[in-house]
């Protein structure tokens, strides 16, 4: 007998398929079998590890979602797992993952001056309500290295006269400024 599986099957709970003939009524009960995805998405962290000084924010994981098996949907990203004074930060994302696509936004995890340095492992989610994929990832927190302070003295070899003074100068700059 023919039958139409609604909208709103989901392939990762048990389903029923309820039949009668006459007075007779018979229930059956499945499941997916396997262990692989027939559709979905999946999750990709282009890196899976990145250092933050404390009270800074890390570089980007690059967070990628690619369809399976023309799935269509509107995912949400999130991350679980990061110590309170860590906060994950999305950049734009269009929600909505297109049948054999893929979308990607940035990723950085944010840290306040409550950090602990350290090595934290938290996951990167993405759920659909339907499907959900999940990655781990890696903070590495380092305490804020100390000042650079360069100098340069000019002329380099300033001739010196008992009594008298040459014009030298002094200059203190950040690391990566130039002297002009």
């Amino acid at each position: 007998m023919p039958f139409q599986i609604g909208s709103g099957f989901n392939a990762q709970r048990v389903f029923t398929i309820n039949a009668a003939l006459g007075t007779q009524t018979a229930t059956a009960y499945g499941w997916l079998a396997g262990g692989s995805l027939a559709e979905g998405f999946t999750l990709y962290l282009g890196e899976s590890s990145q250092t933050a000084y404390v009270a800074e924010a890390t570089p980007d994981y690059a967070v990628s979602v690619y369809s399976i098996n023309n799935y269509s949907t509107t995912v949400n990203l999130s991350c679980s797992g990061l110590p309170s004074w860590a906060t994950c930060q999305f950049g734009a994302f269009a929600s909505a993952v297109s049948a054999g696509s893929s979308g990607s936004s940035a990723l950085v995890v944010a840290t306040t001056s409550a950090a602990q340095v350290g090595t934290y492992q938290f996951s990167v989610v993405v759920t659909d309500g339907t499907f959900t994929s999940q990655a781990a990832a890696t903070l590495q927190v380092q305490a804020l290295p100390p000042p650079s302070i360069q100098g340069i003295i000019s002329p380099s070899s300033p001739v010196m006269s008992t009594g008298l003074h040459s014009p030298s100068a002094f200059h203190t700059m950040d690391a990566g400024d130039r002297l002009a």
